[in-house]
């Protein structure tokens, strides 16, 4: 139960910066453990891996913002 909790407090974390360069040892370090043990959990409770989450979070909303909004391509894709 607590690696749940954990894992919700990551994913907020890296919703926060879904944007930016994010670093495995970063977001480890938010979740208060090793980067190692960090991917082994976070790939058992989401179901993938740290970095397929976040490639897939910042393609959805890339194309999000694509039906939305009329940015440009180019600079949704500097966004993301």
């Amino acid at each position: 139960m607590y690696w749940v909790k954990e894992m919700q407090n990551t994913i907020a974390f890296i919703e926060g910066r879904i944007t930016e360069d994010i670093s495995i040892e970063e977001i480890s370090c938010s979740a208060n453990t090793s980067s190692a043990n960090f991917k082994r959990i976070f790939s058992i409770v989401a179901g993938v891996t740290v970095g397929d989450y976040i490639r897939y979070r910042r393609l959805s909303l890339a194309a999000k913002d694509l039906i939305e909004t009329n940015y440009k391509i180019i600079d949704i894709a500097i966004k993301y």
